[in-house]
C-alpha cells in the first residue's frame, strides 16, 4: 500500500538516550548503546507523536584495544553484535578483516564501529524521505566518534513469525503490509542502502561506511 501522505514540510525530533556502564570486568564498558526516537512536532518544537525508533551502539574498540579487552567478549554482549563481530573482525589477529581493510586502503584513523542495529518506522511515515534523514542524523552526529558505520540490511518484517507476543508498536508497525518475499524485501533493501552511499563489500546482509564518504548526503 503506497503511502500519500507528504511529510517533506514537517518537522521532526531525533532524540538520542545513551545507556552505558563503567564495570571494569564489563563488556558493557565499551558499548555506548543509543535508543533513537522519532518524532512529529510542532510548529513551536514540541514533539506530539512518536513516529519511528532506532537502536545504535557505538563499540569503543579503541579504549578496548588500549585496555587489552577481549574484543570477542564485547562483540558477545548480544545476537546482532555478535553476528556483526563475526562478519567484521578477525579475533585471533586481533583486528579488521583484510577485506575490510583492502577496501578503504588501510585507511582507519580511528577504530570505533557505529552500529545502526535496528530502525523503524509507522507506516504512514515511510516512503517520504524520512529514513534517509535519519541516517543523515546518525552520521552527522557520530562521524566524529568512530571509523565506520555498519548495519544489516534484514527486512524486519521476516521476524514476524519470532515475535511470540507483540507489543502495541509492533502492532503499529503492520509488517504485514511490507513485502513478503524475502528475495524481493532483501533486493529491495539492499538497493535502498546502496543509493546512500554504503558498502556492501562482503556481498552479505553487512553494509558499510566510512565516515569521510558522506555518500548519504
Amino acid at each position: 500500500m503506497e503511502n500519500n501522505t507528504n511529510f517533506s514540510d514537517s518537522l521532526f525530533q531525533f532524540q538520542y538516550r545513551m545507556k552505558s556502564s563503567n564495570f571494569s570486568e564489563s563488556p558493557e564498558k565499551y558499548l555506548n548503546q543509543y535508543e533513537l526516537e522519532v518524532w512529529l512536532g510542532n510548529e513551536d518544537g514540541s514533539p506530539i507523536e512518536l513516529v519511528g525508533k532506532g537502536d545504535l551502539y557505538n563499540i569503543l574498540l579503541s579504549a578496548a584495544l588500549e585496555e587489552d579487552a577481549d574484543i570477542f567478549e564485547i562483540f558477545d554482549f548480544d545476537a546482532g553484535l555478535l553476528d556483526l563481530g563475526n562478519t567484521l573482525y578477525d579475533f585471533e589477529n586481533v583486528d579488521f578483516k583484510k577485506c575490510i581493510f583492502d577496501y578503504y586502503n588501510d585507511d582507519f584513523y580511528n577504530p570505533n564501529v557505529f552500529f545502526i542495529n535496528r530502525i523503524e518506522l509507522l507506516p504512514r511515515f515511510r516512503g517520504q524521505g524520512l529514513g534517509k534523514k535519519i541516517i543523515q542524523d546518525i552520521c552527522h552526529r557520530f562521524a566524529s566518534g568512530c571509523g565506520l558505520f555498519a548495519l544489516k540490511a534484514f527486512p524486519l518484517q521476516m521476524e514476524l513469525g519470532a515475535i511470540e507476543d507483540p507489543k502495541d508498536w509492533d502492532k503499529q508497525m503492520k509488517f504485514h503490509q511490507l513485502e513478503q518475499d524475502n528475495e524481493k524485501a532483501t533486493y529491495k533493501l539492499y538497493s535502498y542502502y546502496q543509493n546512500l552511499g554504503f558498502h556492501n563489500i562482503l556481498k552479505n546482509d553487512f553494509f558499510f561506511l566510512r565516515p569521510p564518504y558522506y555518500g548519504v548526503y
